[in-house]
């Protein structure tokens, strides 16, 4: 009996260790707010660009600004639900391109995922947080 009590104490902390320590992220763990290093490339001409972006707001949507592919963009509406990512700009000055991007949170400080703009342009971006 000594045993088996001793069996179901090491089963319970073995439990007890994977639920606070080995499950996935919450959705509390993905504040996409700040400075993220942002890599985009462009599969319709094989081109790429490098940047940052600055996100503020709440966790859950907000606005977006930064530099991409050489100049200012002009801001951007982001939403972030659970571990999905949503960027929209309407308007990306002197072409008037606006852009969608859909990602998803790898973890807490990686986003990855794909755009396309209103030029019929398609491609990925990455994303590591900055600060």
């Amino acid at each position: 009996m000594k045993n088996f009590t001793g069996l179901i104490f090491v089963i319970l902390g073995v439990l007890f260790f994977a639920s606070c320590f080995l499950t996935p992220a919450s959705e509390e763990d993905f504040d996409i707010r700040g400075t993220w290093n942002v890599t985009a490339v462009d599969n319709t001409n094989n081109e790429n660009s490098t940047g940052s972006l600055v996100f503020s707001g709440t966790k859950e949507s907000g606005i977006v600004y930064g530099a991409m592919w050489g100049q200012f963009d002009s801001p951007s509406n982001y939403t972030v639900k659970e571990k999905k990512v949503t960027l929209v700009r309407a308007n990306h000055p002197p072409d008037n391109d606006g852009m969608n991007a859909d990602g998803e949170f790898a973890e807490a400080d990686i986003v990855s995922g794909t755009w396309w703009d209103f030029r019929n342009h398609v491609g990925t971006w990455n994303m590591t947080r900055a600060d």
